[in-house]
């Protein structure tokens, strides 16, 4: 069993990144790349989460992160008690309020659609930070 390691980022307003790594237990014996594939398919876009929600370690909170790479642990790091499955999983439903569809009941007449849709996008984010 070769454990994996994540490599996140997170980028500030001024695109300054902050790195993370964190080497989880991978009983299975996924490859690096099957596990990049399969954690991939859960993030947001393909890319992003949000580390708080998922257990892992964060800068700031309730800011999304990217993911990086997942590589093979050749340097025998230390592992969480997290494994690849809990990982999936946790990163499955930190996401259900993000992809949660929003419901348009019905938009005044005489409001333009760009500025409904901003505020249904600004209501989405508020309630499911």
């Amino acid at each position: 069993m070769t454990n994996l390691i994540l490599h996140y980022l997170h980028r500030d307003e001024s695109n300054w990144k902050d790195r993370f790594e964190v080497c989880i237990q991978n009983p299975a014996g996924y490859t690096a790349e099957q596990a990049e594939g399969m954690i991939r398919e859960c993030l947001i876009d393909g890319e992003f989460f949000y580390p708080e929600k998922v257990g892992l370690f964060f800068s700031v909170a309730t800011d999304w992160y990217e993911l990086d790479c997942v590589e093979a642990d050749q340097e025998g790091l230390a592992p969480l008690t997290m494994t690849i499955e809990s990982l999936l999983d946790n990163l499955k439903e930190s996401n259900k309020a993000y992809l949660r569809p929003i419901k348009i009941h019905k938009v005044p007449a005489g409001i333009p659609i760009r500025l409904a849709v901003c505020w249904l996008e600004f209501l989405r984010q508020a309630i499911y930070p």
